[in-house]
């Protein structure tokens, strides 16, 4: 799973209720990171905490120093196999919670082996409307994953004046009717501001998705490819679009994708989406496209 976080300023934390450091973390979520503090954590128990058990509903109020610490929307990862133990329930721990920071998920991965278990573990996800899923389904193929992974932590961004996907849109004749070759996956455009080769945290979320589709079809080859708007001259918008397509080639490469497996390319103001004769347009037409290479 943690190879498939985006990496766009989240912050890990480990609880470790039956040892004496109650926290790893939090830390910025990296992949490797997160692997580190993983093996940092001792392989056997001492004899001072074998047999002693921890109450879910206990374990979540045990985190309540650390959630009154934490900024910004916080989702707590529960693998489980909702076993009822003596004293608070995990619902009624949660919904204490919940007086901490309205906006806290909690997204429960079941390891039930009774109906019973299932059902409460679902009660607890259903909280605040949070994700539910079946540990044996996550185990099972990458496609699963990948949806839980989307489902937790991808923020449903409100499309912006100007934002499309250019299968829509009639406008590159070397390429039939449409942008999208008939068999290709659906890349996500990513957009930029003015003048700038810099990813801001939105477009990193539909980077983070094209991503996602590069990994699960690891011998597909693609060309990045960077526009520009009309503003500016030629030249310089030929390098900077450039430095566009290299600004997702480097992110990707960074995140796991084989270099051999893309080539960039810059088009400058050459090859428009759309009209640039409006603010949406222009905004459509400083983008990079992910393209399959055949």
């Amino acid at each position: 799973m943690s190879d498939l976080i985006p990496e766009i300023g989240y912050a890990v934390v480990i609880p470790l209720f039956l040892l004496e450091k109650k926290v790893l973390g939090p830390q910025p979520f990296r992949p490797d990171t997160y692997r580190q503090m993983l093996a940092g954590l001792p392989q056997k128990m001492s004899d001072g905490t074998k047999g002693r058990t921890v109450g879910l509903g206990e374990a979540l109020l045990e985190m309540r120093p650390v959630v009154a610490d934490l900024d910004g929307k916080t989702t707590f990862i529960i693998v489980s196999d909702g076993s009822i133990s003596p004293g608070v329930t995990a619902v009624e721990a949660a919904r204490q919670l919940l007086n901490i920071d309205p906006a806290i998920c909690f997204d429960t991965i079941s390891l039930a082996e009774s109906a019973a278990g299932r059902a409460a573990l679902q009660e607890l996800a259903g909280v605040n409307n949070c994700v539910f899923a079946e540990g044996r389904l996550l185990l099972s193929g990458k496609t699963a994953m990948q949806q839980f992974v989307e489902d937790v932590f991808f923020l449903q961004i409100p499309q912006q004046p100007g934002r499309k996907d250019l299968a829509a849109l009639d406008i590159h004749p070397r390429r039939g009717r449409s942008n999208r070759l008939i068999d290709a996956p659906p890349f996500k455009l990513i957009l930029f501001n003015p003048k700038s080769s810099d990813l801001n945290q939105e477009e990193m979320m539909y980077l983070v998705m094209n991503l996602l589709i590069l990994k699960s079809i690891p011998d597909l080859r693609v060309r990045i490819e960077g526009h520009t708007d009309n503003t500016g001259n030629k030249k310089n918008n030929r390098r900077l679009s450039r430095r566009r397509a290299r600004t997702v080639y480097d992110e990707l490469v960074r995140r796991g994708i084989r270099a051999n497996r893309m080539k960039i390319v810059g088009y400058g103001e050459s090859m428009p989406a759309v009209s640039n004769l409006t603010d949406a347009g222009q905004r459509l037409n400083r983008r990079v496209e992910i393209v399959v290479d055949k």
